[in-house]
């Protein structure tokens, strides 16, 4: 079922103790895998002129529900384009992206600090965005889950006359600390609209009234800021929580009302 519509510490890890498991894919998706650009892969569903560019978990873009949100935002009338930012040959990657262990493993850092802003995540932004633009894209947002939450960040620091709004479902925002920056630097001088959801577990400054909130209400505009936070649930509950359990089914499905609301919004306004 259609769940929303127009009408409605850095070092320790980019996942806080007590985030959700990788979780199988059981989704039927109903884009495709296509090659981009040349050199990227991505899942690419739905078309228009108003587009979503995803940016997955550290588990890729073939783990858990990633594809069944892509498919729900194209149902609303947006191309959609998930690249794969976190290729990995490694066995039990998800279709070659990913890690492919669970929150608590001892490689998951070293494994997401392998992939720099500058060297390898950025450009992959860049030729999706010339994708969604080739394809006649001429409003662009951002949805991320967890690392793709920081790739937020960084694309709308690097590319900030292409992205109009973005949607940080229980932000890694810490993967910046990892790096040797500040995440919270990072987010306070992020331009662009943003709705931030965070978990119980996430960190203090991503919730209403924190540090970043209040940075950028003080922005004078450059930055507008929308948070919610869902303290019942765990990071990582978008696409990885247990449907099964009630509370959790209430917050995807008021997430995803959200994030489908504030993207209308923004994109289609």
């Amino acid at each position: 079922s259609t769940w929303g519509h127009h009408s409605m510490a850095a070092t320790e890890s980019c996942c806080p103790p007590g985030s959700e498991p990788k979780l199988a894919a059981t989704h039927v998706p109903r884009g495709s895998v296509q090659t981009i650009q040349g050199d990227v892969r991505a899942y690419i569903v739905g078309a228009g002129t108003h587009a979503v560019l995803v940016a997955t978990d550290i588990w890729g873009f073939a783990s858990g529900r990633l594809r069944w949100i892509c498919d729900q935002l194209a149902e609303c009338g947006f191309l959609v384009i998930a690249p794969s930012l976190l290729p990995n040959a490694e066995p039990g990657a998800s279709e070659g992206d990913g890690y492919h262990g669970q929150p608590g493993d001892a490689g998951l850092f070293p494994f997401l600090l392998s992939f720099k802003a500058d060297t390898h995540v950025l450009p992959v932004v860049a030729k999706t965005i010339a994708e969604l633009e080739a394809r006649g894209a001429d409003r662009i947002g951002m949805v991320g889950f967890c690392f793709g939450a920081w790739v937020i960040l960084q694309s709308f620091r690097a590319f900030p006359s292409k992205l109009l709004a973005a949607v940080h479902c229980h932000p890694s925002w810490n993967a910046e600390d990892g790096h040797g920056g500040s995440a919270i630097e990072l987010a306070k001088g992020t331009p662009g609209a943003h709705l931030v959801m965070a978990a119980g577990n996430d960190k203090p400054y991503m919730f209403p009234g924190g540090e970043v909130d209040a940075a950028w209400a003080a922005s004078g505009g450059v930055t507008r800021g929308r948070f919610v936070s869902f303290p019942e649930m765990n990071h990582g509950w978008v696409p990885r929580g247990d449907l099964s359990k009630e509370p959790i089914e209430r917050d995807v499905k008021a997430a995803m009302r959200e994030m489908i609301a504030f993207l209308d919004a923004e994109l289609n306004a």
